[in-house]
């Protein structure tokens, strides 16, 4: 089964990661949860490993591809900001943001991840007005090639749909995401991307 050039680079795109892998390492112990200050380790030189799959609605698969990061630096407007999922972030007391300067000197923070949450807490994207975050369960257990963690459970809405959900893990980051839209067919497809390998400084 075939899909447009343009789901091919939606799947490609999705959550993650354009830059040169430096190291990983797996196991396959449970990650225990622990107070740390990041629901993501913006080192520069951290780096993941992700497998991505996308099926369509019979299950079958549409296609696969491995896919990596690196988290690495840049100065935007004078702040130092990290580059993680292709997106410039920082790390706060609420949880991930995300910063947006919109191609000019202002920058624009959103909350992406939020943090020392609890379930059911509802937050909204700014300048996406139909985008609605959820946190699910704090304290699911994903098995992934890279191990087992305890993660929080985030479900992306958009106008009232859900189209992502996305389990991170306190001090590790993206374990897994499951992302749903449209093929041109009329079919949906899933898209799931599992944490394989790491390197956490």
């Amino acid at each position: 089964m075939q899909i447009s050039n343009y789901h091919q680079q939606w799947l490609s795109g999705v959550f993650l990661f354009a830059f040169t892998i430096i190291g990983c390492q797996e196991s396959n112990s449970v990650q225990p949860i622990t107070p740390p200050s990041a629901i993501v380790p913006l080192t520069v030189g951290n780096s993941w490993t992700f497998n991505q799959v996308g099926y369509d609605t019979l299950g079958n698969i549409l296609g696969s591809e491995q896919l990596n990061s690196v988290v690495r630096d840049s100065i935007v407007a004078g702040h130092r900001l990290f580059v993680y999922s292709t997106m410039l972030c920082l790390n706060t007391d609420t949880g991930l943001v995300y910063v947006d300067s919109y191609y000019d000197t202002t920058l624009h923070f959103q909350l992406f991840y939020k943090y020392h949450t609890k379930p059911g807490d509802i937050y909204f994207y700014d300048y996406f007005s139909h985008v609605t975050f959820q946190v699910g369960s704090i304290d699911t257990l994903i098995h992934v090639p890279a191990g087992t963690f305890h993660c929080i459970s985030y479900k992306i809405y958009g106008d009232g749909v859900l189209e992502q959900e996305r389990f991170l893990s306190p001090s590790m980051g993206l374990v897994r995401g499951i992302s749903y839209g449209p093929l041109l067919s009329g079919k949906t497809f899933t898209t799931v991307t599992e944490l394989t390998g790491y390197f956490i400084k």
